[in-house]
């Protein structure tokens, strides 16, 4: 399982749960971040507020894309 897999696991279980230590632990796990497909290096949002902000203020075919590639990485 990759590590945004894991990130996005995380960020489930985390709301499922309503508890926050899920991220924590994969920010300890990751702290150097994510490397894309591009080879650039970046740090998803692991701060539960945070993230809920950011997903809530996205659109929804933004969101519906960011859905597509994580369910592709799992292929």
């Amino acid at each position: 399982m990759t590590g945004a897999i894991k990130f996005r696991e995380a960020v489930h279980l985390a709301h499922k749960y309503n508890d926050i230590s899920y991220m924590d632990t994969w920010r300890d796990e990751y702290p150097n971040g994510l490397v894309d497909v591009n080879d650039e290096r970046f740090f998803p949002i692991t701060d539960f507020d945070a993230y809920d902000n950011a997903w809530d203020s996205m659109t929804q075919s933004t969101r519906e894309e960011i859905d597509k590639r994580y369910e592709e990485e799992l292929v």
